[in-house]
């Protein structure tokens, strides 16, 4: 076995990731869990999104939101 160094972590295209970058800002995808929409609240916000959950009758609902810019006039 060998210890390499200075070797970059390849990009997982995981199903969240492609379910983000499809959504437009407003929709919502429903989860059984909390512990399951996580993943898609993760790769909203490295998108740059805001992402609001909420409990909902059947689970957990995640939002994809527009960024807030906050102008620092």
């Amino acid at each position: 076995m060998k210890i390499e160094k200075d070797i970059p972590l390849a990009d997982f295209p995981g199903p969240n990731k492609n379910v983000a970058a499809k959504m437009e800002v407003g929709d919502s995808v429903l989860f059984h869990s909390q512990t399951l929409a996580q993943g898609l609240r993760i790769q909203i916000k490295k998108q740059g999104f805001r992402a609001v959950g909420r409990t909902v009758e059947n689970g957990f609902r995640i939002w994809k939101v527009a960024s807030i810019r906050v102008s620092h006039e």
